[in-house]
């Protein structure tokens, strides 16, 4: 889940941090509070609508991190100011984006934009139905492996390839590659 910032400054940091992490070779998806939009037909108000710095850095993005907008069924603005009139503003700041590893295993996946409550935005729901939930045993790496110089190499040649991103981030791209080089092997 995801909160960012109203202000421009710390939401591109976010975006930054998330792209680094787009690289990982993994399902991944991401809900909640963006703070941007994506299109002019997101926002409805009084006046004319144009993309901000804040919703070009949002969709910049999106488009960087390979994520794709899961839509949604219900009200198509989730998020309203609480004036009336010409001063109502109301727009989608929340929303769904996964990418194609997390659509291809989750192909019949929801998004719901449920009855606005109390607070200036609606709830929203991510509907993945069990049958698309693929059970996949967990990685074990088995110590006999270590006897083959297949493995060795697959081991070394994983990790000695370059990973970008943080220290952590490298780490954690250097496990998933490792743990699916070494299953494609075995």
């Amino acid at each position: 889940m995801v909160y960012a910032s109203n202000h421009l400054e710390a939401q591109k940091e976010l975006w930054e941090e998330l792209t680094s992490m787009a690289t990982i070779n993994s399902p991944w998806v991401l809900t909640e509070d963006f703070n941007a939009f994506l299109s002019p037909q997101e926002k409805r108000c009084s006046g004319g609508v144009e993309l901000g710095p804040k919703c070009k850095a949002f969709a910049r993005f999106v488009d960087d991190s390979g994520l794709c907008n899961l839509g949604y069924e219900g009200i198509p603005y989730i998020w309203c100011n609480n004036q009336a009139g010409d001063r109502c503003i109301r727009l989608r700041l929340d929303r769904a984006v996964g990418n194609t590893e997390w659509l291809r295993a989750n192909s019949t996946c929801k998004v719901q934009h449920l009855d606005q409550a109390a607070s200036a935005h609606t709830s929203l729901l991510l509907n993945v139905p069990l049958s698309d939930a693929k059970v996949r045993r967990p990685f074990t790496f088995e110590l006999y492996w270590m006897e083959y110089e297949e493995c060795q190499k697959i081991v070394e040649d994983t990790w000695t390839s370059l990973a970008r991103g943080n220290p952590m981030h490298a780490f954690m791209h250097h496990i998933s590659d490792l743990r699916r080089n070494l299953r494609k092997w075995s």
